[in-house]
């Protein structure tokens, strides 16, 4: 039901003087207009109509809606609105920012504290405190995330180090389980080599053993040859023999089958191909990908959510509907000038990327980044340098996966999903994955 302007006149002017009190209160009411209330919410008060909820404002008023005119209820810790509260008032400086992460440590308020120290090294790159509660290292030549360093270079975290996946796998395995997994790189190696090979006979025997296998413990030696092989269809032949073996060591190469492979329909097929029994186990794969410095496999880690996740995902998904990722642009240089570019993806000087590198930019098109020459001599290789650019995706897949999830969409507002998130928690409601 439509609210009269009236009465959005009153709420706006109630709203207005909850937000200029300085001290607040944890709970929320927010309406399908969008208003919000902020205060506690009255519970137990005989003089609430039935159909209505009450809250109790800092004013000392007591509004009384109706259920039908709220979208969301929230009872949340005081210290987060608080948080909401100073962050509206924050001075946009590196001492305001520093302070505020201060208040949020103080308050055991962690992602909190890790949005103000984001924006205080925007403000200031080189902040080394900031830096160092982020877990940022200077590394060749710029500031890096240790953790997301060494993932991107394979190496696992380990009781507190990083090791290779090697060294990781032989730590969590047997020695029984390592032994027959090993029995079978030699055999798998071989027969795909016949399968290639120009001996006919040969190639048909290699392609019979390949689809014949059905044991668990060959998988790690069939992602190896077959999942990582430049052959397309030999890839293809992969994903079907792991899908056919099953079991969680299958399971698992066919998720990372598809994060990483180059075809789209490989990808498909990988995901279609992990069994529900061992969606538990995958899971975690997935959502860790999520925060993945390519913004292709972010999406591609939600894609995979919406099959093998559940409303364990739905934190993590809300975290990732905008993330922001850094692509390297070669832009002209040697001239004298300075360039670099704002968070918008704009030079300093007032010069933009081109829209449609842009445009892929944002999509994931471009990975690797782009090569751009703003230069009336651009044909006649002018001297160019390299810059790093930050640009803020929307992330339609993991949104389709929280729609797919949760049966509900705010869009790419993280805040509302967030709201909506504690209001089902604290409602002791559960989510279907249908």
């Amino acid at each position: 039901m439509r609210l009269s302007q009236t009465f959005m006149r009153c709420l706006w002017t109630l709203l207005a003087g909850v937000t200029a009190t300085a001290a607040v209160h944890g709970d929320v009411v927010r309406l399908q207009s969008g208003v919000e209330f902020h205060g506690k919410i009255v519970k137990g008060d005989a003089t609430v109509a039935p159909g209505h909820v009450a809250i109790e404002l800092l004013s000392g008023a007591k509004v009384s809606l109706r259920l039908d005119q709220v979208a969301l209820q929230v009872t949340r810790p005081l210290a987060v609105e608080e948080y909401e509260h100073r962050s509206r008032l924050v001075a946009d400086t590196v001492a305001g920012r520093w302070e505020l992460a201060d208040w949020c440590k103080q308050k055991g308020l962690h992602p909190e504290r890790e949005s103000q120290l984001l924006r205080l090294i925007e403000l200031d790159p080189n902040h080394e405190q900031a830096r160092a509660v982020l877990g940022h290292v200077w590394k060749d030549g710029e500031w890096v995330d240790w953790d997301e360093y060494m993932t991107a270079r394979g190496y696992v975290k380990h009781r507190g180090k990083y090791i290779t996946q090697q060294e990781h796998e032989l730590l969590e395995k047997t020695s029984d389980e390592l032994k027959r997994e090993q029995e079978w790189f030699p055999k798998v190696r071989l027969w795909t080599g016949w399968v290639t090979g120009n001996n006919a006979t040969r190639a048909q025997n290699g392609m019979a053993a390949l689809k014949a296998l059905k044991d668990a413990d060959a998988a790690p030696a069939v992602a190896r040859f077959l999942g990582e092989h430049a052959a397309r269809d030999l890839r293809m032949l992969g994903v079907s023999v792991l899908t056919q073996s099953g079991g969680i060591k299958a399971a698992v190469a066919l998720s990372k089958i598809s994060l990483r492979d180059e075809d789209q329909e490989v990808r498909s097929v990988a995901l279609q191909g992990i069994g529900k029994a061992n969606f538990d186990n995958v899971q975690a794969l997935f959502l860790k990908e999520l925060r993945n410095q390519n913004n292709a496999v972010v999406n591609r880690a939600a894609a995979g959510l919406v099959r093998v996740g559940d409303e364990r995902s739905v934190p993590q998904l809300i975290d990732a509907l905008v993330t922001a990722h850094k692509y390297e642009v070669r832009v002209p240089g040697g001239t004298g000038q300075n360039y670099s570019f704002g968070t918008n993806g704009t030079f300093a000087q007032g010069t933009a990327l081109p829209a449609d590198v842009e445009a892929a930019m944002r999509t994931g098109q471009m990975p690797q980044g782009a090569v751009f020459i703003n230069s009336p001599n651009a044909a006649q290789n002018t001297i160019a340098k390299v810059v790093l650019v930050r640009v803020e995706h929307q992330n339609a897949d993991v949104r389709a996966a929280l729609q797919k999830l949760t049966h509900e969409d705010f869009g790419y507002d993280e805040r509302l999903w967030q709201l909506w998130w504690a209001a089902k928690k604290h409602a002791g409601g559960s989510l279907s994955n249908s």
